[in-house]
């Protein structure tokens, strides 16, 4: 059985049951005991092609991260004979569905599932049809539960939400020059194809005689000849987009306490639907909207923080403060530290380990950290032939073999990343001052990246990542 959606619940993505030797004819799968959690019903054959004592059994499946079992919950001796197909669905509208069975000899069975037990709920001849094959469900009295389009597509925006909050390293006033404090973020994508052809062929002679022959010459008593090759052809081609972000240090134009904020928005087509529930059977639904967004593309943008936070001042949402002042290196916190200024947990520090850069007296000192995941799908086809033979030759045997294989093999690799970057300029020697500037001043720095978070006007945290620094 696959699992289709393995990846968004991190579950497995296949698992498989092992029967007993009751042959299994039929299988459908419904949620009968109304936990959102569908289970598994087997039509088995009780044997003499069907003709007598078929059964049901129920199955569920229990699921962790890392592996899945399947484990039998119910089972009925149905005794009927000549069952021939099953099908599972909610006939009256209570969130658990109910097991139908058709036989051949024109009779229907309804059962249900309780206290894992498979109970019979009827069982009634049909009239109006003979050696009966398939059995379907549907809503003949058009009282089930669904929703009308009224109206869409529509195109709407998505809200503008900040995702990462650059903040630019520190450095010492007056010691820029032609160089500056830098900083920033990019993110790509990346496909890898992958196509390999290989081609093997061996050949081998068996030899032999009677043993007293070769003990003659103090030969082993079988010897074997073998030639082998093998050739293999790989192609790969790979294609890589991304994009960057980033800011520089100009505090005369932005002011000590600016950064970036790279903000990200999505459009939607949005589809207006209305309940119909003429039974009640959700109550309180029928006449009721429902909203449904389809996101069909988006945009990021690079924003600094007083702007920002002048837009949060007109449509509502959080603000960004930077609590250290660019080119004030005691400013900058001396260990790693939320925006708020308390302790910052490991668990939220996307590069667990600290590397440290230490400020030049003549150059510019970058970095980056990278980020990312790549998932590979491989498949190889094979075959091979061989062939075997032998020919008597006086009293000894000597033997032929062949091989001839070839396989094609094609993986692709999806991949992608996030790189976070910096920069901090010299600290110049000004030649004409007695002191040595950069003794003075020397400095090194730890870039940090971390997730904090926000409120929302509903209440709610959002998180936001950030690109700090911790200074010593």
């Amino acid at each position: 059985m696959l699992n289709l959606d393995f990846e968004r619940t991190v579950q497995v993505e296949e698992y498989s049951l092992i029967m007993d030797d009751d042959a299994s004819e039929r299988v459908a799968v419904g949620d009968l005991d109304g936990d959102l959690q569908a289970e598994i019903v087997v039509l088995v054959d009780g044997g003499y092609g069907g003709t007598v004592d078929d059964d049901l059994a129920t199955y569920t499946v229990n699921q962790t991260w890392d592996e899945a079992s399947i484990e039998e919950i119910g089972f009925v001796d149905a005794n009927y004979s000549r069952l021939v197909d099953i099908v599972v669905g909610d006939m009256d509208g209570d969130n658990r569905a109910e097991i139908m069975a058709v036989s051949a000899l024109s009779a229907i069975a309804g059962y249900q599932l309780s206290s894992n037990r498979v109970q019979e709920m009827f069982y009634t001849d049909l009239d109006v049809t003979a050696d009966s094959k398939f059995i379907a469900m549907a809503d003949h009295d058009d009282n089930s539960v669904r929703a009308v389009l009224e109206s869409g597509p529509t195109l709407g925006p998505g809200a503008v939400l900040p995702t990462t909050l650059l903040i630019l390293p520190t450095y010492v006033d007056g010691s820029e020059g032609n160089f500056s404090a830098w900083t920033g973020v990019g993110e790509s994508g990346s496909t890898a194809e992958l196509l390999s052809d290989t081609t093997s062929l061996s050949a081998d002679i068996h030899w032999g005689s009677t043993g007293n022959f070769f003990n003659l010459f103090g030969y082993e008593k079988n010897k074997k000849l073998t030639g082998f090759l093998e050739e293999t052809t790989i192609n790969t081609s790979s294609i890589e987009m991304g994009s960057r972000w980033q800011i520089r240090s100009a505090p005369e134009f932005f002011g000590a306490h600016t950064g970036g904020v790279v903000l990200s928005w999505g459009c939607f087509h949005t589809y207006t639907y209305t309940v119909h529930d003429p039974d009640g059977l959700l109550p309180g639904s029928d006449g009721e909207p429902v909203l449904l967004a389809v996101p069909v593309d988006g945009g990021t943008a690079l924003w600094s923080t007083p702007r920002y936070n002048a837009l949060a001042d007109a449509v509502g949402g959080p603000k960004v403060e930077i609590p250290y002042a660019v080119g004030d290196v005691a400013s900058y916190p001396t260990s790693a530290e939320y925006l708020d200024g308390s302790p910052l947990s490991e668990a939220d520090m996307l590069f667990p380990d600290s590397t440290w850069f230490e400020a030049s007296d003549i150059g510019q000192v970058d970095w980056y950290q990278t980020v990312g995941e790549t998932t590979t799908n491989q498949t190889v086809m094979g075959y091979s032939k061989s062939t075997d033979a032998s020919v008597m030759v006086g009293t000894g045997y000597v033997g032929i073999g062949y091989d001839k294989g070839a396989s094609k093999g094609y993986s692709l690799t999806v991949g992608e990343s996030a790189t976070f970057s910096g920069g901090i300029p010299p600290i110049v020697n000004d030649p004409d001052t007695p002191q040595d500037e950069y003794s003075a001043n020397r400095y090194r720095v730890s870039p940090i990246t971390f997730l904090d978070s926000w409120e929302g006007e509903d209440g709610e945290d959002y998180p936001i990542f950030v690109n700090s620094y911790v200074v010593k």
